[in-house]
């Protein structure tokens, strides 16, 4: 399915500098430490991510790496970015344990991860003011529902992904593809609030950070805009680790990263962490509690079945 053009719809153009370099503050700074080398770890250590398909992430790739080699000159460790824009890929390698830390937009890979593969979240963050990777419903001002009742028989906007079928079936009370009139899928999920502006779409699923990042930086997708209703809340899934990853190398990275807003190593980054109000610190399993009871009720309830019928449906129109 392909997203329309914006045509002379005239939105502030989002800064793209100010989009890498705070991608390159998320992603980069977690290998970007200090910590001194031990002659027992002479592997590459990889940090894989796996991208989306925006028009930026070419240019991304090229910052984090040229930034990764001068960790990797600096520490005396061999680590490396590594850029996967596919989920196949990405997910194989996942199953093979060949990456020590890993990222993914995809929550659902983050969840496989996590519960088939032995990965376990070691760090995350708050920014702009935002302490959860939270879904809801948006809509446009003009709608005139005001709670989720109101949404029935619209048209929607989500990813194809399982879990934000799964959120927005426990929004509604109902599968989302019998409640709305139409249920659309596309990945370009950061474009969603052009969509619903557009009129491509009348509600859409996003995260409140998504939400922020675009009042505070470009406003105009958003003006206009109302949330409905919202999911679980949950802290964001961001760096996982390996089983495998060496436990000295994994508490060494904790510490390093939580004080991240004073450390001289990152001191480039200040300003920019002081205007997203970002704040790294660790995290474990437990705390994704709401998230993983989500996961859970829907594999009891049989959701995937109806999910993997929608998908299809999707495909072969």
């Amino acid at each position: 399915m392909r997203m329309k053009k914006c045509g002379r719809v005239n939105f502030a153009p989002i800064n793209l500098k100010m989009v890498l370099a705070f991608m390159v503050v998320m992603t980069g700074l977690i290998v970007a430490s200090r910590i001194p080398a031990r002659a027992e770890y002479k592997k590459t250590y990889l940090y894989a991510v796996r991208m989306d398909s925006s028009s930026q992430a070419g240019q991304m790739k090229m910052l984090f790496e040229k930034g990764l080699k001068a960790v990797a000159e600096r520490t005396g460790y061999d680590v490396k970015y590594l850029s996967i824009n596919d989920d196949e890929t990405f997910t194989d390698g996942v199953k093979k344990e060949k990456y020590d830390f890993i990222y993914s937009w995809n929550t659902d890979i983050m969840i496989d991860a996590i519960q088939k593969y032995g990965y376990t979240p070691v760090l995350t963050y708050t920014d702009f003011g935002v302490d959860s990777a939270r879904n809801c419903l948006f809509a446009k001002t003009s709608l005139a529902a005001t709670n989720v009742n109101g949404l029935r028989g619209k048209v929607a906007l989500i990813t194809d992904n399982f879990m934000d079928y799964a959120i927005v079936r426990k929004i509604v009370g109902d599968k989302p593809e019998d409640f709305f009139g139409k249920l659309k899928a596309n990945q370009n999920f950061f474009s969603f609030f052009y969509s619903l502006s557009l009129g491509d779409a009348e509600v859409i699923i996003a995260t409140e950070e998504t939400y922020e990042f675009y009042r505070k930086n470009n406003p105009g997708p958003v003006q206009n805009v109302k949330k409905i209703a919202c999911g679980p809340d949950y802290p964001r899934l961001w760096v996982l680790k390996a089983r495998k990853t060496p436990k000295e190398i994994v508490q060494a990275f904790i510490p390093i990263m939580s004080g991240a807003g004073k450390d001289e190593a990152f001191k480039e980054y200040w300003p920019l962490m002081r205007m997203a109000k970002l704040k790294i610190y660790p995290i474990g399993l437990n705390e994704y509690k709401p998230l993983f009871d989500l996961v859970a009720e829907a594999g009891k309830k049989g959701w995937k079945t109806d999910y993997r019928r929608w998908v299809n449906i999707q495909k072969e129109n």
